[in-house]
């Protein structure tokens, strides 16, 4: 199928590497435990694809960080919109939430805590701003690029059935 409603269906998608630099908080550990990235095991990436039918668009972006706030879900939204012509409903912002990312915004303290931080102290927020202006700039470009990229495609269907997957692995087996 190459049609949605007798319009003819485009997508476009691209991805960037949004892995920290050593020393950037990773937040998917403790409360308050600060545990900057030391080495690179695997990249972390921000995914998006875009989908055009006649004048209707979705923007689906992914994100490998553990935790996107609504402050900086709604910033990347927007810049999205202002820069593609998207609609801001048509625009979804989601986290991986691999516990080995930092995070994008400030989650673990309410912001009206009466708190001063330093560099060396911002990981109590539960991230640092300078990762999310990062992360924030190259997600931007990112999906201006998937934008730019859209191209006719065919959509189908199939179906089967595959159990290792995803399962239970606290479920107890035959073999015990």
């Amino acid at each position: 199928m190459n049609q949605v409603n007798g319009e003819h269906l485009r997508a476009g998608a691209a991805l960037t590497d949004i892995t920290p630099s050593a020393g950037t908080h990773l937040s998917g550990s403790g409360c308050g435990e600060h545990r900057p990235a030391q080495s690179i095991l695997d990249p972390l990436f921000a995914k998006v694809i875009v989908f055009e039918s006649g004048d209707r668009h979705m923007c689906i972006v992914t994100l490998d960080v553990t935790i996107v706030t609504r402050d900086y879900t709604d910033k990347i939204r927007s810049i999205i919109s202002e820069r593609t012509g998207m609609d801001l409903e048509a625009i979804m912002v989601h986290a991986t939430q691999t516990h080995s990312a930092p995070s994008i915004g400030y989650f673990m303290l309410d912001p009206d805590f009466p708190l001063e931080t330093t560099p060396d102290s911002e990981y109590l927020h539960g991230a640092e701003r300078a990762y999310a202006d990062f992360a924030v700039e190259a997600v931007v470009l990112v999906a201006i690029k998937a934008w730019e990229n859209l191209q006719p495609v065919r959509i189908g269907l199939g179906r089967g059935i595959e159990g290792d997957l995803a399962f239970n692995r606290r479920g107890v087996l035959r073999n015990g």
